[in-house]
């Protein structure tokens, strides 16, 4: 069960998301636990989307960190 999808949620708006999490929790029923992907390619972002999840009464979020940032040379 869940949404699971590869990556695309860099190209959806916060509110979508945020309805997105919204609507599980109301259709759970609190029949399943869901835990809400907060990963954003900003900080700030994340951290809105993960209040936003727990006002709306997701169980918990996980989060990927900034994936963007490459290696420098010298840790390579």
């Amino acid at each position: 069960m869940g949404i699971r999808g590869t990556g695309e949620s860099v190209y959806v708006k916060p509110e979508d998301i945020k309805e997105v999490i919204k609507s599980a929790v109301d259709q759970s029923n609190d029949r399943a636990k869901i835990i809400a992907h907060v990963g954003a390619l900003t900080t700030k972002l994340s951290q809105d989307l993960a209040y936003s999840a727990a006002d709306s009464g997701a169980h918990a979020i996980c989060a990927v960190p900034p994936f963007f940032y490459g290696p420098s040379i010298e840790t390579i």
